[in-house]
This record gives C-alpha cells, sequence and structure tokens, in this order.
C-alpha cells in the first residue's frame, strides 16, 4: 500500500487497525501517524509499536495522513472535522468511523475533502473483518477502488446503502461480542472436564472457524446442517430468544444515536 494514514483517537478500533497494518507489512509503521490528547495513550502505542509517529495535535494528522482516519467519539467528531478542514491535504480521503454520524453532515464541515463512512469491527485485527462502508453519490471510481484495497487489508468489506448502516453495525460491530462469552465458556467448560487449556481452545476455536465455513460454503440451511448432529442438548429456542433480544437492543441504540446526531445537524 502506497500511502500515509493518520488516525485521530488511539482507542481500540484504531489500534486493531493500526495492528494489522503493520503486522500484515501492508504499510510500514513510519507511514503511520496516530494522535490522541493521552500522552500516556501514545506511549504505550509507540512502545507496542515501534517506528510508529505519534502527536497529541489532530493537525499534525490532517497534515500527515493521505487518508486520515477519525475514530474520535461521535460527539466530537463534527467540531474536529471542523478544525481540521483547513489542514488537510488537497487529495485527502476522510474516513468515519463514527457510529450515528450522517455522510451529510461530515461533507458539510469537511468542505471539498472525500469522505466515506466505514463500520469497522475488532475481526479485522486479524484479516478477519467484515467492514461495511458507504459513499456519497459521485464518489471517484479510483477513491472507492482505492478504500477496497484498504479493507481487503483487514478482511471483507462491502458497500451498503447509509440508512442500513445501523442494522449492520448490530451484526457486524457488536455482534462478536455474543459469541466471545460463548467460546470463553466452551473453554473453561473443556478445562474442567480434563483437557489441557492450549488443546481446548484450539479446539473451540475450530469448531467456531468450521461452523462460519460450513454454513458459508456446504449450500444446505443452517437448520439441516444443525440437524445432522444427532445429540442436542442446548435450549435452542431460549438462546435464539437471548441473541435475537441482544441484536434488536444494538441496533436500537445505534439507531437512536443515529437520530439523536441527526437532530444536532
Amino acid at each position: 500500500m502506497d500511502s500515509t494514514i493518520a488516525f485521530l483517537g488511539a482507542g481500540r478500533i484504531a489500534e486493531a487497525w493500526i495492528e494489522r497494518l503493520i503486522g500484515s507489512k501492508a504499510l510500514p509503521a513510519d507511514r503511520i501517524l496516530v494522535c490522541d490528547p493521552l500522552n500516556g495513550r501514545l506511549n504505550q502505542l509507540h512502545a507496542r509499536y515501534p517506528g510508529l509517529n505519534t502527536s497529541a495535535n489532530n493537525l499534525d494528522g490532517a497534515h500527515f495522513g493521505r487518508i486520515v482516519v477519525i475514530a474520535t467519539p461521535p460527539a466530537e467528531i463534527i467540531r474536529e472535522l471542523a478544525v481540521l478542514r483547513p489542514a488537510l491535504q488537497r487529495d485527502a480521503i476522510v474516513i468515519s468511523l463514527a457510529a450515528g454520524v450522517p455522510l451529510g453532515r461530515l461533507v458539510k464541515t469537511a468542505a471539498s475533502a472525500t469522505v466515506v463512512r466505514i463500520m469497522p469491527n475488532t475481526p479485522s485485527m486479524v484479516g478477519e473483518g467484515m467492514n461495511v462502508v458507504c459513499y456519497l453519490p459521485g464518489t471517484l471510481v479510483s477513491t472507492r477502488q482505492e478504500i477496497e484495497s484498504l479493507l481487503a487489508i483487514f478482511g471483507r468489506s462491502q458497500e451498503i446503502s447509509e440508512q442500513d448502516m445501523e442494522a449492520y453495525g448490530a451484526l457486524c460491530s457488536v455482534a462478536p461480542t455474543f459469541l466471545f462469552p460463548i467460546v470463553e465458556t466452551l473453554i473453561v467448560s473443556a478445562v474442567e472436564a480434563g483437557l489441557p487449556e492450549s488443546l481446548g481452545r484450539l479446539a473451540v476455536v475450530q469448531v467456531f472457524v468450521g461452523t462460519g465455513g460450513l454454513v458459508a460454503a456446504s449450500g444446505h440451511s443452517v437448520a439441516e446442517l444443525n440437524n445432522m448432529i444427532g445429540l442436542h442438548t442446548l435450549r435452542e429456542a431460549e438462546v435464539k430468544q437471548l441473541v435475537d433480544a441482544a441484536y434488536r437492543d444494538a441496533f436500537g441504540k445505534l439507531k437512536g444515536l443515529a437520530a439523536k446526531m441527526a437532530e444536532a445537524a
């Protein structure tokens, strides 16, 4: 990848992307700048990723990055973008990772800069993410291709309508939190049954990887695949209700945030 990237905000998702970019050798650390007001956090990242550039001033990020990734809290993004606008490079691409902030507000603030919205997720850290992206009408084909190439480093991506962003966000960004407790519980249960922790963990991970691959490639419905296994001990109806409620709760909160940000326009 031949570019420079600045991250404004040094939170978990920003670090997930930084780790993948450097770890996959897609971009050397010295072509990445991360900005954050917390010097302790910047020192932590600099020690973890030798060669990474850091700054406490977001204007440095605007000067540095051909791609500027804004990973600040949603309530702060418009204010930050207004400050950055004069310093952005002429051909800069601004990527917003902020949930709930519509493209219309971002573009109004960013003036001539190209702006896209991406809903990221943590599996991007190991190149297994599902990152959804939306563009404004008229976005250049070359810009779309550049964003697609960037997102390919993190896994798979899909262009969507902005009106679907919260529904996909609840699925791709929040749903891993539905699965982690199951993974953790299965590992603990396997160890308590007498399996070595390392082998139990490996087996549990492969169960999830293999199950996803089976659903993706077999051509059978999920119900058909489930019925191929003779022994069922899970109270499936309760689990379905629990997961459905969790998804609806996440979707509702994201929709509420989007409505709040739209009202502030």
